[in-house]
């Protein structure tokens, strides 16, 4: 793995996916009900692939990784340092093996996408913007996992981090 890894587990335990911050991809683990041993099985960029910023573009990086609440789908933040023309956020489908296939990414309407929440019933996702000073709201399809920005913002002082009330 390369750079800095953010690992969590797919919904049914069987797989972990680790968010690759420097590299903008995403490794899929097959985990040992047993042991918990991970076999590394697939290494997938969180753009789609052949498009411009599957470039792996200079100053950019992930901030975030989460995985629905009925395990179909991955979502990652993906950052740009240098302005906020390029932060975004992606959904990867899980397929029935457990590997990922990308299906979109969207602005996320926010600098810095420090932090990603999805809401309680997953039909949002909260983007906190670090240098932006904002929360920005997208809506999700919960059946197919597709997100519309929905273009609005609250104002929030160094915003770091979303969390629901479980």
């Amino acid at each position: 793995l390369n750079g800095a890894e953010i690992v969590t587990l797919s919904a049914d335990g069987k797989h972990a996916y680790v968010l690759n911050e420097l590299t903008l991809s995403v490794t899929v683990f097959k985990r040992s009900p047993e042991t918990s041993a991970l076999k590394e099985v697939q290494t997938v960029s969180v753009f789609a692939e052949g498009g411009e910023k599957d470039k792996k573009e200079d100053k950019m990086s992930c901030s975030e990784i989460l995985v629905s609440k009925d395990g179909k789908f991955v979502y990652t933040g993906n950052r740009d340092l240098t302005g906020p023309d390029r932060d975004s956020v992606s959904v990867l489908a899980v397929q029935p093996d457990g590997t990922l296939k990308h299906l979109q990414t969207v602005t996320s309407g926010v600098w810095i996408v420090r932090n990603i929440a999805l809401s309680p019933e997953g039909d949002y996702l909260l983007c906190s913007g670090q240098k932006s000073n904002q929360v920005s709201t997208i809506k999700v399809d919960t059946k197919t996992g597709k997100m519309t920005p929905t273009g609005h913002s609250t104002a929030v002082p160094v915003a770091m981090c979303v969390v629901f009330p479980k």
